[in-house]
């Protein structure tokens, strides 16, 4: 199940083997449908590695914040 994090980003939990990775998708900028279409932007990360990629693409809009406060239940 894809947790949205904003409009145009939203991450996904994949569990095996006791380890938690995370997948990051981005929605697709030529999609005209109400719901948007994800693409993949991320292969399985750490929520340390995805931490970092959400500070590095983006910067200042608090998306890292909002991965942590939406996904310590997830």
């Amino acid at each position: 199940m894809l947790i949205n994090i904003s409009h145009g980003l939203s991450v996904k939990k994949h569990e095996a083997n006791g380890y938690t990775q995370w997948v990051g998708f981005t929605a697709a900028p030529d999609n005209h449908n109400k719901r948007p279409m994800w693409k993949k932007a991320t292969g399985l990360m750490s929520v340390a590695d995805i931490m970092g990629w959400l500070k590095a693409e983006y910067p200042q809009s608090g998306m890292c914040e909002k991965f942590s406060e939406m996904t310590l239940s997830a």
